[in-house]
């Protein structure tokens, strides 16, 4: 069993959250359907 996209995706996963919570404010992560 190959893990090395799983944990791809999961680092990828946590650098994505870390940079929309450091660029956007929490409010916009709530109403992700309402983006621009």
């Amino acid at each position: 069993m190959n893990l090395i996209p799983f944990i791809i995706i999961l680092i990828f996963s946590c650098l994505w959250t870390a940079i929309t919570n450091k660029y956007l404010p929490s409010e916009t992560l709530d109403t992700k359907g309402h983006q621009d």
